[in-house]
């Protein structure tokens, strides 16, 4: 799992270098869903986040932990999975 589409485009040249295929050796999957990652060789597969929803949320944590409110809980933010073809099944 990379955490950019800039770490994504690294890892596809090293493997490529070192003979690794992807998806056929590994599967990859890249945290930052952008219009690069459908282009890439392969087309990678992607989890976009709602950053404004998770920026604002650890905003208000931040708020809260400053005012000394105490007995924070967890927050869920959305997110979606673009499935292209850098992943495959895993091998038995």
């Amino acid at each position: 799992v990379s955490g950019s589409v800039l770490i994504t485009e690294g890892i596809l040249k090293e493997a490529a270098k070192a003979g690794i295929r992807i998806p056929e050796d590994i599967s990859l999957i890249s945290y930052e869903n952008s219009g690069i990652s459908e282009h890439l060789d392969p087309p990678h597969t992607t989890i976009s986040q709602r950053m404004e929803r998770l920026t604002s949320s650890a905003l208000d944590l931040i708020e809260k932990q400053l005012n000394g409110e105490h007995g924070l809980s967890d927050v869920s933010v959305d997110y979606c999975l673009h499935l292209r073809d850098s992943v495959a099944p895993p091998k038995p």
